[in-house]
């Protein structure tokens, strides 16, 4: 399952455009390092994050502005 969440996470940051650091402050409100260590599967994407990932996908693809 942990595979999904990250998996789901990586597509999210790919389709949001940002990187990794900027999606991690911005959507996420976590410190990059910490979801570096979720992409490299030292550690578990938390279940909370993914739900938020599958509620919030169409707002990561089409819903980043520079002005916000």
């Amino acid at each position: 399952m942990n595979e999904i969440r990250r998996q789901a996470l990586i597509e999210s940051i790919r389709d949001s455009g940002l990187s990794i650091v900027e999606f991690s402050h911005r959507f996420l409100a976590r410190d990059h390092t910490t979801v570096y260590r979720w992409l490299s599967g030292h550690s578990p994407v938390p279940q909370v994050v993914g739900r938020w990932l599958n509620e919030h996908a169409e707002e990561i693809i089409g819903g980043y502005d520079e002005r916000d």
